[in-house]
Order: structure tokens, then C-alpha cells, then sequence
């Protein structure tokens, strides 16, 4: 799942590229919640989706994706991604998603905002 967009992430049409093979039933709600405008109403509906209990790992990693794909990097972006790091129910393979699409982010606080809150928030030990 991916966001497909215009320049400067306006306006932020969805359309997915990528298909799996379960999607979760709050998929659908974070691609309209990045869809909203502005950019600050979208980055508190996905804070809001990325804090929830129970989403699967596949909702994660569409959570994250989207969030990347459809705000640009910056604080509000940056917010969202660390609300799902410091989720304790995050899963170990949204876990490593995260890990590498933090990786491609362009260097500065933000970056740095979030590669913190999964350090400070590791994974379970099983």
C-alpha cells in the first residue's frame, strides 16, 4: 500500500500501487486520514491511528508507509512515526520497517526525533 501524490504532497490523491494479501480493516481509515487537509488535521488523525492498541502488523507498516509517502518530512511527519515507535503493541516486522524507512529520511531532527523513540522504546523481550 502507497500513496501515489502530485508535487509538494499536494493535493494528496490515494491510489494504491502495491496490493497484499490481507489487508486490516483500519487500512481504509489511515489512507482517508492522510488524504485530509491540511497537512497538520492528516498528521493528528494518523498520530491518533498510530497510538491505537490492536492494529496488525500490516497496518503498521501501511501506517508508516502512508505517513511517509503522504507528508512531507518535517515535524508533523516526524510525530506520527514516533507515536507508532513508542507503540508497545508495534510489531517486530513494522519494527524493521520503520527502522529502514527512517534510514531514508533526510537527514536532521526529525530523523534523529525518531530513530530516538525506537531506541528508547525497544521491542519486547520475548
Amino acid at each position: 500500500c502507497i500513496l501515489e501524490e502530485g508535487p509538494y504532497h499536494g493535493p494528496r490523491e490515494v491510489a494504491v500501487t502495491r496490493t497484499y494479501t490481507s489487508h486490516g480493516p483500519v487500512c481504509p481509515e489511515i489512507v482517508a486520514s492522510a488524504s485530509v487537509e491540511p497537512e497538520e488535521e492528516a498528521a493528528k488523525r494518523l498520530t491518533a491511528l498510530a497510538s491505537r492498541a490492536g492494529l496488525t502488523a500490516h497496518e503498521q507498516v501501511h501506517l508508516i508507509d502512508v505517513t511517509v509517502d503522504a507528508l512531507p518530512p518535517g515535524e508533523d511527519q516526524a510525530e506520527v512515526l514516533e507515536a507508532l515507535a513508542a507503540n508497545p503493541g508495534l510489531h517486530a516486522d513494522a519494527r524493521m520497517h520503520l527502522a529502514r524507512r527512517v534510514r531514508e529520511l533526510p537527514p536532521g531532527p526529525d530523523r534523529t526525533r525518531v530513530a530516538d523513540a525506537l531506541i528508547a522504546h525497544p521491542a519486547p523481550a520475548k
